[in-house]
């Protein structure tokens, strides 16, 4: 069969003279259905995909007239993607109208669009999708159009042609009661999610949304999610801490491959939401779980309950908590020989009451191992009794506590139970393996652990009680209430590890600068920071170093503000612990917050703390030393931005001396120094001095690091790139700022960064110097944003960037805003 043709001019009146999608469905089976989708594939493209999607329905976009076939296929001919529905009940039909030879038009439709396939595959895509059959109400089961038996009669050859054919392209099935869940797969043929390797890994490989094995997946709330979040774009799931919040969410996360906003904290303060979240304009889906019970009035909350987008997770019922450990404890029901027994376990049961996570612990528990139910009830009694309160809580208690008491038994168990105690110190969610090293050898160098105890049989343990998860090859995490758990019965048993824990913390992040391994293990800083470290004054030089290195990780996450928040504080409560501004422990304080201003543009700031920090630092331990050498690096480096490069040079010179002479001619601190003057040279317009210290530089750091993924390594790039600019070598330029620009989005994991950005910014002067204006105006754009979240509108570095951005466009004229119309 020949594709049918046609020359009339076909324009739609709500869409214009294409579609995207084009609905081919029959009208007394699949109406609804293409009623209901049509809406919602269009507010969800254009909140997703931040585009007008048009899907062409014959109801909506055609108007009765002669022209009415022709028009219709003059429609699909025009149109990105072919949806066919279609059921059984529509197959029956088509067989009807051919054995009474009545030309059907749905088999047209669909022979039509195989043709434009066949002919055009590039152009046009088919998405045949089969409709569930309900076989009694609110029941269906899967329909396979190709098992469909049709009469052998030649008059059908067409039929079983079109089934075929059809057949050769994934075909998805639709339940007519959960539509909504193809919304986002027919997007996607649009407009395909490509994931970043590290987001791919992340999806893929389930580490961050992988829920525990034992988790109860609720096919009916996900069912529910999935609608709340495709017709309105947000939802929030609100309960308590354990009931399941974080894994239905992850449950979602993996559906929508990773393309959903979720918060992993829950967000108890939805006067945030209520900041950020302008729903009538807000782009993309959002996902929240908070563990207020109910939420307070205001917009965001009128919003969620008018768009019926507002879930609160309740506990199981007593039959559903009953089936489920049994069926998760297979040896369970044998164990039950008794009536005392089986009263107990059905006491327990009731006890539980239906919360998740404290029936994760209580099959782990039981798995691991198998106690005695009616010891088990008593230890329950012994610890909930009946003393009201949060009877929740007091069963994870009583289970974690037998947890504990099982470990108390055995020389692994112990060691297990030293390590459970320290991870109540830690960031719950990702705990890798290499910081658990470092407390285990702690532990064993202080007697406390015998040195024959392996840290997987320790984790292994851990694991087989529920007191940690795996997360992937080198991390385990934790849920927040089994951690809290950890610190209070660590107390209760007398053990006192912040300190120890601490100082695992600082040994394992090392010094700066920071790799991407170095930024997972500072989320344990900043955790430690927050939580265990004193809010009004420092009660040990610990608490000071946690808090300074806190101010440095924000520094390299290109967080500024928070960076000179924390600092600022440091710098007092230190003066306060100290008794003095004398001491070089407050001088390196000075330091870290002169960075903070340096990165902030605010030279004559940053200038001021670093003569500060010099004096303490000279007083302290004369001239010829590593942290005086530190201060006239950096000291030097503000000469530079402000077109001193003269003065620059000086500081400099004598920094690069004293390291050498402090610690060797390979040292990162002496390779460091050498980027930073080659930045003197190159403002002097010294440019063969200028490479030869970048490349002395960066032969230095690659042999000490290994690598060239490495944020300091990409310093040098970028300052390489920007020499070979100035030197009118525009291609060597772009190599370097291509690679610097590749190993930065490695390190920070996004390219929403600060140094990522004007890496960026340098690549699109180039591209205005060569007249790639489109593209220079949309990576000004990107650099806009990034320096305004960073450095604010009115810094000096945000307004320049922005007059670059105007010049861009004032290039381009009115051909972008045409282009992107």
């Amino acid at each position: 069969m020949t594709a049918t043709t046609t020359t009339n001019p076909y324009y739609c009146q709500i869409h214009g003279s294409s579609h995207h999608f084009f609905l081919s469905y029959r009208v007394s089976s699949e109406e609804r259905i293409a009623k209901d989708l049509k809406p919602v594939i269009e507010k969800a493209g254009l909140r997703c995909l931040g585009e007008r999607i048009g899907v062409f329905r014959d109801g909506d976009c055609l108007t009765p007239s002669k022209q009415y076939e022709s028009e219709f296929l003059a429609a699909l001919h025009l149109s990105q993607a072919i949806i066919i529905l279609l059921s059984d009940a529509s197959l029956n039909i088509m067989i009807n109208h051919i054995q009474e030879d009545i030309k059907d038009s749905c088999l047209a439709e669909i022979m039509d669009a195989l043709e434009l396939y066949e002919k055009s595959p590039e152009t046009v895509t088919i998405i045949p999708i089969a409709v569930m059959t309900e076989k009694e109400p609110g029941v269906y089961e899967r329909f396979e159009p190709w098992t469909k038996e049709i009469p052998t009669e030649k008059k059908f050859n067409q039929v079983r042609d079109a089934l075929s054919r059809l057949n050769r392209f994934q075909m998805t099935n639709l339940n007519p009661q959960h539509c909504f869940e193809n919304v986002y797969p027919l997007l996607n043929v649009i407009k395909p999610i490509h994931l970043d390797e590290s987001t791919r890994n992340i999806v893929l490989m389930g580490d961050k949304f992988k829920y525990p094995e034992h988790s109860l997946l609720r096919e009916d709330l996900f069912h529910d999610l999935v609608t709340h979040i495709t017709t309105t774009g947000v939802a929030v799931i609100s309960g308590m801490g354990g009931m399941g919040k974080s894994t239905i969410a992850k449950q979602f996360a993996k559906f929508m491959m990773g393309n959903v906003h979720i918060n992993e904290n829950n967000l108890d303060n939805i006067s945030i939401a209520e900041k950020i979240f302008k729903l009538d304009r807000f782009g993309g889906d959002v996902l929240i779980t908070t563990r207020l019970e109910t939420l307070p009035a205001g917009q965001f909350t009128t919003k969620l309950i008018a768009a019926d987008s507002y879930m609160k997770l309740q506990s199981w019922s007593t039959e559903t908590t009953r089936e489920y450990i049994l069926r998760c404890c297979p040896g369970l029901d044998d164990a039950i020989r008794t009536d005392e027994e089986r009263q107990a376990f059905d006491r327990l049961v009731r006890k539980v009451d239906g919360y998740p996570l404290v029936i994760y612990q209580f099959i782990s528990f039981f798995m691991s191992e198998l106690p005695s139910l009616v010891d088990m009830e008593s230890h329950f009694e012994r610890v909930v009794g009946f003393n009201g309160g949060d009877s929740e809580a007091h069963c994870l208690r009583a289970i974690i506590e037998l947890s504990c008491i099982a470990m108390k038994s055995d020389e692994i168990g112990r060691a297990a139970l030293l390590v459970y105690f320290a991870i109540g110190y830690l960031e719950p969610s990702n705990i890798q393996y290499k910081l658990l090293d470092e407390i285990v050898e702690r532990f064993q160098q202080s007697g406390k652990m015998s040195n024959d105890v392996e840290r997987h049989k320790i984790v292994k343990r851990l694991i087989d009680l529920g007191l940690v998860r795996k997360l992937n090859t080198s991390s385990i995490f934790t849920h927040s209430l089994i951690q809290d758990e950890a610190r209070v019965l660590a107390v209760k048993d007398g053990i006192q590890l912040q300190q120890l824990v601490g100082e695992s913390i600082l040994a394992v992040l090392g010094s700066d600068p920071y790799n991407s391994f170095q930024f997972e293990i500072g989320i344990h800083v900043h955790h430690f920071g927050v939580f265990h470290v004193g809010k009004e004054s420092y009660g040990s030089k610990l608490e000071i170093a946690i808090d300074r290195t806190s101010g440095l990780l924000y520094i390299y996450k290109g967080l500024f503000s928070q960076a000179e928040t924390t600092l600022e504080s440091c710098k007092e409560k230190a003066k306060d612990f100290y008794g003095t501004t004398d001491d070089p422990d407050y001088a390196l304080i000075l330091n870290k917050l002169g960075n903070v201003l340096n990165a902030q543009r605010r030279y004559e700031d940053a200038h001021a703390i670093y003569v500060e920090a010099l004096q303490i630092y000279e007083s302290s331990f004369g001239r010829k030393h590593e942290s005086v050498a530190t201060i006239l690096r950096c000291m030097g480096m503000v000469a530079n931005s402000v077109g001193n490069a003269v003065e620059g040079e000086v500081f400099l010179t004598e920094s690069l001396e004293i390291f050498k002479e402090v610690y060797s001619t390979s040292h990162k601190e002496v390779a460091a120094t050498l980027n930073n003057l080659g930045n003197s040279f190159t403002i002097l317009k010294k440019y063969s001095k200028a490479i030869k210290c970048y490349e002395d530089s960066l032969k230095i750091k690659v042999n000490l690091y290994g690598t060239r993924v490495h944020s300091s390594v990409a310093t040098n790039l970028h300052n390489m790139g920007k020499l070979a600019v100035l030197r009118g070598d525009t291609t060597s330029a772009k190599h370097y700022f291509k690679e610097c620009c590749e190993i930065r989005t490695e390190i920070f994991r996004t390219t929403n960064h600060p140094e990522y950005a004007m890496v960026l910014e340098d690549i699109a002067d180039i591209d205005m110097m060569e007249g790639r204006f489109q593209k220079a105006y949309l990576a000004y754009l990107q650099v806009y944003a990034t320096y305004c979240t960073c450095f604010g509108e009115e810094n000096s570095k945000t307004e320049s960037v922005k007059i670059k951005k105007s010049n861009a466009e004032s290039k381009l004229g009115g051909r972008f805003q045409c282009q992107m119309m």
